[in-house]
């Protein structure tokens, strides 16, 4: 069975809703298992490239936001060019054909049982889709993975494997730290970076062969492109570029590119003002529904907080937005503990055993993300991301302190 879950744009168009494959729970248990063991595999003996941050058991997207911010800020610091593409592969989990995913599969090595598993798996797969008005008639799947299917992620990852390495074989890259930096994936969305729009365009064009290969097709109506060039007055450029025959869009400056909300781009205001506008547009929601008080507090700590923390981790973000969403959201838990709005504020932040609502302060909140990002990008299992910040606190370190900073670490106590 599949439903069709509704994303974004007109609802009266069919690729604006997502499909979710519902499958029995024993199966989806017996595809985790499977998931589990294929995706160990592929790790430890290197069939998943470390430029795959999707799907994968690590918090990459903010690790690859971190790389990209740090390779913009770091061309405009030093006056270098800059050359970064974002492309949006349309239908990427739909269109990978299943000869594709079988013959990649082999070629890494899977062992024939997990491939034969696999295979029964799609093989002769005819769902059908539920709607308002009833089930439709069964439709064959003859590409594509099961959106919903535990499995999918890892498969959907090895399949992409080819063509992330044709990309990279060859590719000079960004020179950030010391390391090469050429290609970032977050599933599949690809983001590439250069030196020069020689070698972005260079790149751009093995992309090209590869997903030509693969029949894969980009979205250029998604895709943009984005040319620093610190050296000069006016620093974003607007330089063309084209995947698979089509134009890019460029960026310009103030514009942004979203990956999971968070804004990527040359002088982008990243406070998620959008973000809190919705928490507070469903607090509002929750104030004006039949829950319980205790349950509207619940409901907020559980669905709305996470939402604003998720974005503070990857973002720059200015404190004064927060602290006007800080104080509606202050007005209201008083309201449903029956306060009067002139009652402590200590009541609305300490925790539930103390008596209080344990709502959490944003501006705390941020404060916290900080931390917890820089420490994050500090310990990474990823080498080069490890590096990377590094240097990257060191520098910044060295700019807004008086004496250089240490470059040993100091000795056990």
């Amino acid at each position: 069975m599949t439903v069709l879950v509704y994303k974004k744009g007109e609802r009266d168009d069919p690729s604006n809703w997502r499909p979710i494959s519902l499958c029995s729970t024993i199966s989806k248990l017996y595809a985790s298992c499977l998931a589990s063991r294929i995706t160990e595999r592929s790790v430890t003996g290197g069939a998943i490239s470390s430029t795959q941050k999707g799907f994968m058991s690590c918090e990459g997207c903010y690790e690859h936001h971190f790389v990209l911010q740090t390779t913009i800020e770091t061309a405009l610091r030093a006056r270098r060019q800059c050359t970064v593409a974002c492309l949006d592969l349309a239908n990427a989990f739909g269109s990978m054909t299943h000869h594709h995913i079988f013959a990649t599969l082999q070629e890494f090595g899977m062992p024939e049982n997990f491939l034969r598993v696999i295979r029964e798996g799609y093989e002769g797969c005819s769902p059908t889709i539920r709607s308002v008005e009833g089930e439709t008639t069964v439709v064959p799947i003859r590409s594509g993975v099961k959106q919903g299917c535990p499995l999918s992620p890892i498969i959907f990852n090895l399949a992409m494997e080819p063509l992330l390495r044709a990309i990279s074989n060859g590719a000079d890259g960004f020179n950030l730290h010391s390391e090469r930096v050429s290609i970032l994936a977050y599933a599949d969305d690809l983001v590439l970076t250069a030196d020069d729009p020689e070698n972005l365009q260079s790149i751009l064009d093995a992309t090209s062969q590869a997903a030509d290969w693969m029949g894969l097709r980009f979205n250029a109506k998604k895709c943009v492109s984005l040319h620093i060039d610190g050296s000069k007055r006016d620093s974003v450029q607007t330089t063309g570029f084209q995947i698979q025959g089509e134009p890019v869009i460029p960026l310009a400056e103030g514009q942004a590119y979203r990956h999971l909300r968070m804004p990527t781009g040359f002088r982008v205001r990243q406070t998620p003002e959008d973000t809190i506008q919705e928490i507070l547009q469903d607090a509002a929601k929750f104030d004006a529904s039949q829950l319980a008080p205790w349950q509207k507090i619940n409901a907020l700590n559980t669905f709305l907080i996470p939402c604003i923390s998720f974005v503070l981790r990857g973002s720059a973000v200015v404190k004064v937005p927060l602290n006007k969403a800080d104080k509606i959201v202050r007005q209201l838990v008083k309201k449903w503990l029956f306060l009067p709005q002139r009652a402590s504020n200590e009541l609305v932040y300490i925790t539930s055993r103390h008596g209080g609502a344990n709502v959490p302060h944003m501006g705390d909140l941020c404060d916290i993300a900080v931390i917890t990002h820089t420490f994050h990008l500090l310990t990474c299992p990823d080498a080069m991301i490890r590096n990377i910040a590094a240097n990257a606190l060191h520098d910044a370190t060295k700019k807004r302190s008086a004496e250089p900073p240490p470059t040993k670490k100091p000795p056990a106590s």
